[in-house]
C-alpha cells in the first residue's frame, strides 16, 4: 500500500488506511468548502452545501468502520461470565475462589483485554 497523499492504491485496504483515505477526504473537502464561500472563482469545485454532506459522509463511515455493536464486545462478554461465576460461587455455600482471587481475575482479564481490542462501542 503506497501512502494515500500519492494517491496510488494497490491490493486491498485495512480499514485503518480506507480510514485514512476518509480523513484525507475530508481534509480535502473542508478546503474546497472553505474556497467556494471565500472566492466566487472556486464555484466549479462544487458547492459549500455539497463539501459539508461529502465531509459529514465520510465522518460517518469512519463512525461505522471503527465502532461495533455491543453484543460483540469481547469485554462485556467476559465480564457477563465473570459476573456470572461470582454469582455462582455465592450461591453454591462454600468459596469455590476467594473474592480476592475473583477480583484479581477480574482485573488480569479486562487488563488482557483492554491491550487487544481498540474499537468503541455503538449505542
Amino acid at each position: 500500500m503506497i501512502n494515500v497523499n500519492d494517491q496510488i492504491y494497490t491490493g486491498p485496504m485495512t480499514i485503518s488506511q480506507t480510514v485514512e483515505q476518509f480523513e484525507f477526504r475530508i481534509l480535502v473537502h473542508e478546503y474546497y468548502a472553505v474556497l467556494v464561500v471565500q472566492d466566487t472563482r472556486y464555484l466549479n469545485y462544487g458547492s459549500n452545501r455539497f463539501h459539508l454532506w461529502a465531509i459529514n459522509g465520510y465522518k460517518e463511515a469512519i463512525r461505522h468502520m471503527t465502532t461495533k455493536k455491543w453484543y460483540t464486545s469481547k469485554t462485556i462478554w467476559a465480564n457477563l461470565l465473570m459476573a456470572a461465576g461470582i454469582v455462582v460461587n455465592a450461591t453454591v455455600g462454600e468459596d469455590i475462589l476467594s473474592p480476592e482471587v475473583q477480583g484479581a481475575i477480574v482485573v488480569i482479564v479486562n487488563m488482557v483485554l483492554r491491550l487487544v481490542t481498540g474499537s468503541a462501542l455503538t449505542k
